[in-house]
């Protein structure tokens, strides 16, 4: 008997007189034929054909790992190819509002928020008969809000010709930039550095001064 399969790029054919197998190649999809036809010394006999659809397999790419404020819903987009159906999972205890879409929302629950992350995966289904799921995941963090800065500290009543200088602090949790504020700004110099501030007074000024200090991050300011 012999064995034969086209296209030649499909794969590799071995065969066993009535029994044949076939290895196909990796990054071969598409229409093949395997066909056999048998012969003797009086010739050839019929030849028979056998149509194959080989189907690739599911793909699924999700972006980088990224970060959002406990506040946020999150929004992603997954890509994904030769697939049945899909199923979007977490890690925690948020949950998607299109879990079978490419394009769905999650909204995080309190655990992911006290965890400080949580790992959001897009599983791709197979087409029928393929078995082999295909996955990615990429890993959410949460940034925090600040939720209150603390009145700053220092001198409330300054006598400049004895106290030229005054330094104050404030305090606030999860803040990465203070910006301190003098009014009038007449009244002196501040030189600040994140949550403590030095105010280098007017020898010239003399009456009430408001200080006070904004506090943010990239989620809000307070």
């Amino acid at each position: 008997y012999i064995w034969s399969l086209e296209p030649e790029n499909a794969g590799e054919i071995t065969s066993n007189e009535l029994e044949c197998s076939v290895d196909f190649y990796e990054e071969f999809t598409g229409n093949a034929v395997i066909s056999v036809f048998g012969e003797n010394n009086c010739g050839n006999g019929s030849s028979y054909n056998f149509d194959l659809l080989i189907l690739p397999e599911p793909t699924v790419t999700l972006g980088p790992n990224d970060t959002i404020c406990e506040n946020q819903v999150y929004e992603i987009e997954g890509q994904a190819g030769n697939y049945s159906s899909l199923l979007w999972s977490s890690s925690g205890d948020g949950y998607f509002d299109e879990p079978n879409q490419l394009l769905t929302n999650y909204i995080p629950g309190e655990n992911d928020i006290l965890n400080e992350a949580v790992i959001l995966r897009l599983y791709a289904n197979p087409l029928s008969p393929c078995a082999q799921i295909a996955k990615d995941s990429l890993l959410l963090s949460f940034s925090y809000l600040i939720n209150e800065v603390s009145i700053p500290t220092g001198p409330t009543e300054v006598d400049i010709s004895y106290t030229p200088t005054s330094n104050y602090y404030c305090d606030s949790e999860n803040a990465n930039q203070f910006d301190w504020y003098l009014t009038p700004p007449i009244a002196g110099m501040i030189e600040a550095q994140d949550e403590q501030a030095s105010v280098e007074w007017n020898p010239s000024f003399s009456g009430e001064v408001k200080l006070s200090v904004m506090a943010s991050n990239n989620c809000n300011e307070i």
